[in-house]
């Protein structure tokens, strides 16, 4: 039954696995790796929910019910930067077949900064070697070129700012282009 501010303290707990509190959850609170249940319901808490929740990689349980929070979109500032967001992550998941929930992730990595680190070198050991078969063995370079292509797409949907993502519409155009290579090296 506690109120005011949640110890910053807490985020330096790095086995905690399950907590229960009221307060202000501070940004920090991110850094508690081990975290596995975090139950906030009906408490005082207010404010916003930080981001840093989301990287959480061992996070199963969240509940946050009944408080005076402010997700996303409530100032009245609405922007599809989420989507994006979401469709960049799933690009990435796809051609990857890694989850952002994957055991190759931590608190150190995560999907976005695996493929990044990646890029462009090693960009066969990280894609899925399912989608490397070509049904008319064009060449490998030109494969590659596209998946790089896909996947830088994918880094731009999952920029960490915001306003840094790209639209819809400049990600349709990329996305025209990369299947229109893509048709031409299987007309070869």
């Amino acid at each position: 039954m506690l109120e005011g501010n949640i110890p910053l303290g807490l985020h330096d707990c790095q086995r905690l696995e399950v907590i229960s509190l009221a307060g202000t959850i501070p940004p920090s609170f991110g850094n508690t790796s081990s975290l596995e249940s975090l139950g906030l319901e009906m408490n005082h808490i207010y404010g916003n929910i930080p981001t840093a929740l989301a990287q959480l990689p061992n996070l199963k349980l969240i509940d946050l019910m009944l408080n005076y929070l402010t997700e996303y979109g409530s100032e009245g500032q609405v922007s599809t930067n989420g989507d994006i967001y979401s469709y960049g992550v799933m690009l990435l998941e796809t051609f990857t077949r890694k989850k952002p929930t994957n055991e190759t992730f931590s608190a150190e990595i995560n999907l976005r900064q695996w493929v990044s680190a990646s890029l462009p070198n090693k960009i066969m050991e990280i894609v899925d070697g399912g989608l490397l078969r070509m049904q008319n063995g064009s060449d490998t370079v030109t494969s590659q070129s596209i998946l790089l292509a896909i996947l830088e797409l994918g880094l731009e949907c999952t920029s960490d700012i915001p306003m840094e993502r790209s639209d819809i519409k400049k990600v349709l155009v990329k996305l025209n282009k990369i299947k229109k290579q893509l048709l031409h090296i299987q007309s070869i």
